[in-house]
């Protein structure tokens, strides 16, 4: 099986030493030297003329706009219904190595446990236009967090694992985050600072635990916040919960009538225009910033992408991915949520995102790419040059 790079033939860039294009010099008007900026590549190195070019363009401009929720509503119903969505393997929890088959999640599934997150939020006091923080290493469960806040009419917010306490705090606060959904001890005990004074929307912190689906780990990551709040004496704090113990709160019997009701109206009000998602940046010159992005910047992204590499909907072309960069980048969201969204949902054509090991980055990701087999892999140089 072939592993495709979405960029793989994009033209080169300047000053790479692959270059070897010719710039005429450019004057300035206070005498500084400038080089020119490079032609124009003619397609971009797909086949493509400007002619054929311009007429994708103006096909992906002419679509109809679309929502996530609506993408994920017809992958669920579609013809990838069955088809899994999600597969992750289950991990020994101090090896890292796989100790049973690998966990699925058909697309009918995924959708179901993204409502079950969302009514959940609600349950917790999540209003339209609220956030709820996710933090932590790729796994369903953050995927799940993320479109729930946003099925719920909330905003999901990636935060980036390797954010300090204070940075995790500042997003929280800054986002108006009514939930922070964590990946174990590690992230979790950021917000151990996190007060009714000092975050008074911060209604819950949710754990898991990527390395395994034990939720014995999760509630020992649970025990240790409460510990941590006992040693440090810190004012009364956000409720905490297993993930376990929140997807519960989406199934409540005494209150699933009315959380259902809610949810539909929320997903009935979204508008392709809406802001889904806050993406961070990650405050090396000054306090993270939060770029909004809308459902409809997401898919067109998506669209673009097909129409630019046209052979991806191709009759028996499967959509692929491994997730494995941070999900709080812009980047690795359309590779590893949106992409197969879009792909199952308004193409009808298989899609999956396997998860990588919390180890990937130091040797195990290539057992996960022989699992994949992917037809889509995103890759910065650092991961490049593995190869």
């Amino acid at each position: 099986a072939c592993v495709r790079a979405c960029l793989s033939s994009a033209a080169p860039m300047p000053g790479d030493s692959s270059d070897s294009r010719e710039t005429t010099p450019l004057v300035a008007s206070e005498g500084a030297t400038l080089p020119s900026p490079p032609p124009s590549p003619r397609g971009a190195g797909n086949g493509k003329n400007d002619n054929e070019a311009s007429a994708a363009a103006a096909a992906v401009a002419s679509r109809a706009p679309l929502t996530l929720s609506a993408a994920l509503v017809r992958a669920a119903s579609g013809p990838q219904a069955l088809a899994p969505a999600l597969c992750q393997e289950r991990l020994h929890v101090d090896t890292l190595k796989p100790n049973a088959p690998p966990r699925t999640l058909t697309w009918a599934a995924f959708h179901a446990e993204c409502r079950r997150a969302a009514r959940a939020l609600i349950a917790l006091g999540l209003k339209p236009g609220e956030a709820a923080c996710v933090v932590g290493f790729n796994a369903p469960e953050w995927v799940i967090a993320d479109l729930g806040a946003i099925l719920a009419g909330g905003l999901a917010c990636g935060v980036y694992a390797t954010n300090s306490a204070e940075q995790c705090l500042y997003i929280a606060k800054h986002c108006d985050a009514r939930v922070a959904v964590c990946d174990g001890a590690k992230q979790l005990l950021k917000f151990v600072g996190a007060s009714a004074q000092s975050h008074p929307k911060l209604a819950a912190l949710v754990c898991y635990d990527a390395r395994s689906d034990d939720m014995r780990l999760a509630a020992e990551a649970v025990d240790d916040l409460e510990a941590a709040r006992e040693e440090a004496a810190s004012p009364a704090g956000p409720a905490c919960l297993t993930w376990i113990g929140f997807m519960a709160l989406g199934d409540a019997p005494d209150e699933a009538a009315g959380l259902e009701a809610a949810l539909e109206a929320r997903t009935a009000a979204l508008r392709p225009e809406s802001c889904c998602t806050l993406i961070y940046t990650s405050g090396t010159t000054g306090p993270p910033k939060g770029v909004m992005v809308s459902h409809d910047n997401a898919l067109w992204t998506c669209e673009a992408g097909l129409a630019h590499h046209a052979e991806l909907a191709n009759e028996g072309f499967s959509c692929r991915v491994v997730s494995f960069l941070p999900l709080s980048h812009i980047a690795a969201q359309v590779t590893d949520i949106f992409a197969p969204i879009f792909y199952a949902g308004t193409r009808g054509l298989p899609s999956t995102t396997y998860f990588a090991r919390p180890d990937a980055l130091k040797g195990s990701l290539r057992d996960t790419l022989l699992l994949a087999r992917p037809t889509l892999f995103f890759g910065v140089p650092r991961v490049w040059t593995k190869f």
